[in-house]
């Protein structure tokens, strides 16, 4: 009998999207799961949805909670599982139907994976590709050479599969990031010396919405990325990390010429994922000076990513 894996998936106000979610995890070729569903206090029909077709599959399992946020919810979900290994999902994003088959399979080939993730194609509320998201860590001599450089690891968590025990054993997401909780943790399993690896195969679309790309969503975001960098180097000092008052209070006080070198990497990406958008729209002649200006930003970022979704069109 094939090896029972579990899907751990925060439901938040998503009842639009929430059924196309639902019908690409049923429709896996790897039959053997139980989808466990943390319903993260959604004030719309999402929990209603959830209950239908749990109703109708006994592979759905759903839960819920006030909202906590959307670390709070996946640890919930880890703790409910029983299988050794746990996919990650988001509710409004889509599941290649071999996504957990291959999954797995990738995870056999490497017994020294403690996290992996996939590739997916970028989409937006209505469906439609743009693009296709980077691999910088498909081998263990990638995986060490960040180690070695003190670079934060990063991989896409809803396309992420988890070995239970492990991420539970160093405490799980830490909910205080917010948006960075899963680049926290990524970083955390790597400093313990656990093996974390980037399929090199598209088995999902990643959704982006309007909201998660605006300036002010973004920079927020970015933010707590550049926390859990500080938090990375006060451990790897033998030092506090600093809490979120710490680092700001650090981070604003800083010299002049590297609060500038902050603000050009940090708004080279977001100028990079707008661009990507207008072009989608129709907006061309705007998408392109901006991927133009976040090339001249920053093109160390710019130019391997517009390599990346070059070649991409062919996998």
């Amino acid at each position: 009998m094939s090896e029972k894996v579990s899907i751990v998936m925060p439901v938040y106000n998503v009842e639009s999207l929430l059924a196309e979610t639902l019908e690409s995890i049923l429709a896996q070729t790897h039959k053997n799961f139980v989808l466990i569903a943390v319903d993260d206090g959604s004030t719309d029909g999402s929990y209603k949805i959830l209950e239908q077709y749990a109703a109708k599959d006994s592979r759905i399992e759903v839960l819920r909670q006030e909202n906590q946020g959307n670390m709070a919810a996946r640890n919930r979900g880890l703790k409910h599982a029983k299988t050794e290994w746990v996919f990650q999902m988001d509710s409004d994003d889509v599941m290649f139907p071999n996504r957990i088959e291959r999954q797995l399979d990738f995870i056999r080939r490497h017994p020294d994976i403690r996290a992996c993730s996939s590739l997916a194609r970028y989409i937006d509320e209505k469906g439609r590709v743009f693009g296709t998201t980077p691999n910088s860590i498909p081998s263990v001599e990638a995986f060490n050479s960040y180690l070695r450089r003190g670079e934060p690891v990063e991989v896409l968590n809803p396309g992420a599969v988890v070995h239970r025990e492990t991420v539970i054993s160093i405490g799980g997401y830490r909910n205080i990031f917010i948006q960075a909780g899963d680049i926290d943790l990524w970083n955390r399993l790597a400093e313990k010396g656990h093996l974390i690896l980037v399929q090199n195969e598209v088995l999902m679309k990643y959704r982006i919405h309007n909201g998660s790309i605006t300036t002010s969503n973004f920079l927020r975001g970015q933010k707590h990325v550049e926390w859990v960098c500080a938090c990375m180097r006060a451990r790897k000092n033998n030092e506090v990390e600093p809490d979120w008052d710490t680092f700001l209070e650090e981070w604003e006080s800083a010299p002049l010429w590297t609060r500038t070198n902050r603000w050009r990497k940090i708004y080279s990406k977001a100028l990079y994922r707008h661009s990507g958008r207008a072009i989608l729209n129709g907006r061309k002649l705007r998408g392109f000076c901006g991927v133009a200006l976040a090339t001249v930003l920053r093109p160390t970022y710019t130019l391997p990513r517009m390599i990346n979704q070059v070649f991409s069109r062919n996998r």
